[in-house]
């Protein structure tokens, strides 16, 4: 079933914190691990995925869904 981007970018970041009680982690992480599974779950058909990841990433922060930490690549889950 097709879901959002920030769905699915969201369900990425539960699933690379799971077993984090800081609940941190790197955009690295999410483009490592987690990108094919979001592009699969988005049935993306663009060739951007790692951009619209970064535009997503910035969405969730704006939305207070996760916090960024300036110059690191840093990213804390809030939810």
């Amino acid at each position: 079933m097709k879901v959002s981007w920030k769905t699915a970018v969201l369900e990425a970041c539960a699933r690379i914190t799971v077993n984090r009680t800081d609940k941190v982690f790197y955009r690295d992480e999410l483009i490592k691990y987690e990108l094919k599974q979001i592009v699969l779950d988005t049935e993306s058909t663009s060739i951007t995925h790692k951009q619209t990841l970064s535009r997503i990433l910035q969405n969730l922060r704006d939305d207070g869904k996760i916090e960024f930490f300036r110059n690191t690549g840093k990213y804390k889950l809030i939810l």
